[in-house]
Formats: C-alpha cells, sequence, structure tokens
C-alpha cells in the first residue's frame, strides 16, 4: 500500500513539472523578448513588430515602415513631408500659410507689387494725394505771400493759382535789376493769358519805387509791389544775400525755377511754354 503510495505521489509530482515547462503563448509580452509578436509595451527587442511604444530597437522593417512613438528611429512629427508641418515641406515652401512674408495674399510684402500697396500710399507714385511740402527748392510747394502793391492795394500770390506766378525781387538801386525788367515787361505782355508777374521791391529804399515805374513803365502788365517788412517775398523766393532774385511757380503752386541772376526774355519764354 505505502509502495502504491508513492508511486501515485511521483507520478503526480513528475505530471506537475511537465505541466509548468509549457510557455503560455500571449500575443502580448510585457517585458521579455518578442520575436514576431504585434506589440512589445515594455521595451524589449522587436525584430520585425509593428509598434514598440516604449522605445526599442526596429530592426528588421521598423525603420521603414513601423511607427516609433517614444523616441524611435522614425519620427512623423518631424518628418520634412509631413502635411502637419508645411513650413519644412520642400515641395511647398512659397504658400506656406505661416510665412506671410511670402503669402501672395499680403501685398505688402509682394516683392512683384511693392508700388501699388492700398495700405501705404505715401509710397505710392501714382497716388496725387500725396503732396509736397513748402519750401523754396524745385518740387516744394511755393509759401504763398500777401504784398502791397505801388498803387495802395494788395495781392496774394494764392489768388493767381492756375497761372504760371513769376515772382521778382528788385531795386531801383541794383543795375541788374533795372536791366532785366523790360524783357519781364515783354513777357507780362506776350504771355499775360498763361503768366502773371509780381515785381516786389525790396524794403530797402523802397521809397523811390513809385516814381522810377511811373517813370519807365507807365503802362505796364507786371503788377509792381512792396516786399514786407520781414523780407517775406525775398525769402520765399529762396533769396539769400543777392538780387535779382527769381522764382517761378506753375499752376499748381509748386516751384519749378529758382534763380538767382539775370533772366533773360527767351529763357522765361521757354520756362512758360514747356510748362502751359
Amino acid at each position: 500500500m505505502k509502495k502504491t503510495v508513492a508511486i501515485f505521489i511521483l507520478t503526480f509530482m513528475m505530471l506537475g513539472m511537465l505541466v509548468g515547462c509549457i510557455p503560455e503563448i500571449d500575443p502580448g509580452t510585457e517585458g521579455g523578448s518578442n520575436n514576431g509578436g504585434e506589440n512589445t509595451e515594455g521595451g524589449g527587442s522587436n525584430n520585425g513588430g509593428e509598434n514598440t511604444e516604449g522605445g526599442g530597437s526596429t530592426e528588421n522593417g521598423g525603420s521603414n515602415g513601423a511607427s516609433t512613438e517614444n523616441g524611435g528611429d522614425k519620427n512623423e512629427e518631424n518628418d520634412p513631408t509631413n502635411p502637419e508641418n508645411p513650413g519644412t515641406d520642400p515641395e511647398n515652401p512659397g504658400t506656406n500659410p505661416e510665412n506671410p512674408g511670402t503669402d501672395p495674399e499680403n501685398p505688402g510684402t509682394d516683392p512683384e507689387n511693392p508700388g501699388t500697396n492700398p495700405e501705404n500710399p505715401g509710397t505710392n507714385p501714382e497716388n496725387p494725394e500725396v503732396k509736397p511740402e513748402v519750401g523754396t527748392d524745385v518740387g516744394d510747394l511755393f509759401g504763398d505771400v500777401i504784398l502791397e502793391t505801388l498803387d495802395g492795394g494788395s495781392i496774394n500770390t494764392a489768388d493767381y493759382r492756375g497761372k504760371i506766378i513769376i515772382l521778382n525781387i528788385w531795386a531801383t538801386w541794383c543795375p541788374p535789376c533795372r536791366a532785366e525788367l523790360p524783357d519781364f515787361n515783354r513777357i507780362a505782355t506776350d504771355y499775360k493769358d498763361d503768366a502773371v508777374i509780381i515785381a516786389a521791391h525790396t524794403t530797402s529804399e523802397n521809397h523811390s519805387a513809385p516814381s522810377y515805374v511811373q517813370t519807365n513803365f507807365p503802362d505796364t502788365d507786371i503788377i509792381f509791389a512792396y516786399d514786407t517788412a520781414r523780407n517775406d517775398a525775398f525769402l520765399a523766393a529762396g533769396g539769400i544775400n543777392s538780387i535779382p532774385q527769381t522764382v517761378i511757380i506753375d499752376q499748381n503752386g509748386v516751384i519749378i525755377c529758382v534763380h538767382t541772376g539775370m533772366m533773360s526774355y527767351t529763357s522765361l519764354a521757354q520756362i512758360i511754354e514747356e510748362n502751359s
């Protein structure tokens, strides 16, 4: 009986040992080697598996096919052809919506259309609303002046807008001034429909102007006037320290000529004809 029990126990133990050596096949292995399983969660070696969450190496096809989420050989987020990252797409750099500098919908930086930027009319050469500033150089807006005339009236240069204005600063004691006045007188008559000539005597010895004009130009189309006590006409004409000084203003009030010294009939007529 004892021998029978001993044999039974021994047989039972051998059967238990035999059952414990049979491996349990599980498609998911949490820590060990996986040579064909679908998923390895714990970071072991993967020789051909599709997905390795823990950062293992993909030796047989992993680099070119399988996705490695936490540090593997291939990261789709840094893929240069990743459609979610157009900034690094080498096939589509010009239409990157994150780069407005090359966005054709942003005309302010459009290299093919810089001059017609509607948001920057100051640099648009076709925008007539951009006006010159007041100054004394050619291209500047003339600073209009109000002057007393020799006959006791007054004039404002702004009242002659629409015609070419020739403002001449002169004096009876200035030989070149006296020498050029006959040419100015002829211009005032010949081009009276296109131009007006204003001759403003300087503040120095201006008391001699009425008798001089009455004697030499009794019937003239020149408007003779006095400069102001502040020399407004002389300064507006760009004068510094010499006369005769002449400034010519176009129909829109823009200076087209500044000249120190004598001017001839021919030079005055040419300027008028070129700007009429």
